[in-house]
């Protein structure tokens, strides 16, 4: 998230942007040329029903359309489908399927392809971690417990062109869930064919988006080729996209420098470089929160006061401003500035709701939490992992200082891979990991709603029957001002329980090449997105 989602997010600043018009249409300016852009990690995981990250999705998004993509201004537009229609009630959506739309090896788009990647993603079978978003349609909840079998889904194809989705209540913001990762169409023949190895190499991945991939060298490069399939190829400038996958931040630096790299992000500590050199530096803000998070199912951090005790011996303002040297803002709660409360900005409204760079109460809590737990002090060991990359070994060191001087404590300091992380959290396999969250669609429940008990993203196991009930009863209340009611009580009832700590809202700094124009940065909708990009 991710948002969305923001998914999980990569926590290297690797990428750079600019934003550009309105609407999906014919590009201006100079045609052809290939982009070389830096993705920062190898990505975790391309099957479109089982991926969970940004990096992953931004590919996808390249490659793979759904019945809905984003505009330039971030509102949902013809995709897959030219239009759709909504029912009175707001508990039906029909889409129109676009003729002539074919798959990368010649088979047509249908809606039956999108019925079988709705209920790949909900079928128990497949185990996807993602199933959650899509609970808003009939029956998916019930389908993926296991408790009623995925031909009841209420997602049916009338013919070739004519997809009907059924909803258990009106959702607003379904458009952006039919636009997100998870609801991207499965062809079937292709799928069973290759489903030992399915989103595992270039070719056994099947395409209908705006590029094809068509070279993937696993841990160093991709190359995204344009497709000529696709119903809009007229509007996509580039001819290529060369996308690399280096972790470390000084190799970015300098392969940007020398022109190798076409955008690059820019990270607090080497701002004046950038402008000294004569590049224009732009900020925008993705969404993201990054915390750390807490394996509850821990000796230790199954423990709310030593959970406590940690977070509030971050001092969260001389992070960002001496660590990260960017233009990122403290966290003091989950949800991030960018989403709506009811009236303004949910955090505007809510304000802050823990403790910053507080070493006494966090002194106290801690020995309370280890006397309780029933472990000496001289006995507890800790340990935060991270991703690799220069950037993370400094801020993974100051979060160590931070420990060390505010608690007496000495934590264990481990750098790793980005997919490797994943997959520890995934396998429950951590103390406390650095970790982040961006939107996946414009509301606090795409932040909140994670935290459910046995939801596929809650890599803290974090269970509470209350807080389960206030998202559940938030995600069937019809009166809006409840609703937000609902979702304030079950933040301040996170920041309380403390299953995660936020340390800062993310802010990203970004510069391009002369020449560079067109890519679209934004905190909902594919993060970066190449559609309207031209290099002269």
């Amino acid at each position: 998230m991710i948002k969305r989602s923001l998914a999980l997010i990569l926590t290297i600043l690797v990428l750079a942007t600019s934003f550009a018009g309105c609407g999906i249409g014919a590009s201006t300016g100079p045609k052809g040329g290939t982009l070389n852009f830096n993705l920062g990690s190898e990505p975790p995981e391309m099957d479109p029903q089982l991926s969970t990250d940004t990096s992953s999705f931004m590919i996808l998004n390249s490659t793979i359309e759904g019945l809905v993509r984003y505009d330039k201004e971030g509102k949902p537009s013809a995709g897959a489908a030219t239009k759709w229609e909504v029912s009175a009630d707001g508990k039906t959506y029909t889409f129109t399927m676009r003729a002539n739309n074919k798959w990368s090896n010649g088979d047509p788009v249908t809606a039956a392809d999108f019925v079988y990647g709705f209920t790949r993603a909900l079928d128990p079978a497949t185990a996807s971690q993602y199933a959650y978003i899509l609970y808003d349609i009939k029956n998916a909840q019930k389908i993926n417990e296991g408790t009623m079998p995925v031909t009841d889904l209420g997602v049916k194809a009338v013919g070739t062109d004519k997809l009907v989705i059924e909803l258990e209540r009106p959702t607003p913001y379904f458009l952006s869930i039919a636009a997100f990762g998870t609801a991207l169409p499965c062809n079937q023949k292709f799928f069973e064919a290759n489903k030992d190895t399915y989103g595992a190499e270039a070719a056994t991945l099947i395409y209908n988006g705006p590029f094809t991939i068509s070279e993937w060298v696993h841990e160093d490069h991709m190359v995204l080729t344009k497709n000529p399939n696709y119903w809009n190829a007229k509007a996509i400038a580039l001819d290529k996209i060369q996308v690399f996958m280096i972790a470390d931040a000084a190799t970015t630096k300098i392969k940007f420098f020398n022109k190798e790299l076409d955008i690059a992000g820019v990270p607090g500590v080497d701002m004046k470089e950038f402008t000294d050199k004569g590049y224009k530096l732009n900020d925008y803000s993705d969404g993201a929160t990054f915390y750390l998070e807490f394996n509850t199912t821990d000796k230790l951090m199954g423990n709310a006061k030593i959970r406590q005790a940690f977070s509030y011996a971050v001092d969260r303002k001389t992070y960002v401003e001496k660590v990260m040297k960017d233009h990122s803002l403290p966290a003091l709660a989950l949800v991030p500035p960018i989403l709506p409360g009811k009236k303004e900005s949910f955090r505007k409204e809510v304000g802050d709701l823990i403790n910053d760079n507080d070493p006494a109460a966090a002194k106290k809590l801690l020995a309370e939490g280890l006397a309780e737990a029933g472990v000496a002090v001289a006995d507890a060991k800790f340990t935060i992992i991270m991703d690799d990359g220069d950037l993370n070994k400094t801020r993974g060191a100051a979060l160590q200082d931070m420990w060390k001087q505010n608690l007496g404590v000495n934590v264990e300091f481990q750098q790793m891979p980005f997919k490797a992380r994943l997959q520890k959290m995934t396998d429950k396999d951590f103390q406390i990991v650095f970790a982040g969250w961006g939107p996946d669609y414009n509301d606090p429940m795409t932040f909140l709603d994670m935290f459910l008990t046995g939801n596929g993203n809650n890599h803290t196991s974090y269970s509470s029957a209350a807080y389960d009930k206030l998202i559940n009863d938030a995600k069937v209340e019809a009166d809006s001002g409840k609703r937000m009611d609902m979702l304030v009580a079950a933040e301040k009832m996170l920041m309380a329980d403390m299953p995660i700590a936020p340390i800062y809202f993310r802010m990203r700094t970004w510069t391009a090449q002369t020449g560079i124009e067109g890519v679209v940065r934004r905190a909902i909708g594919g993060d970066p997105d190449f559609y309207w990009t031209t290099k002269k």
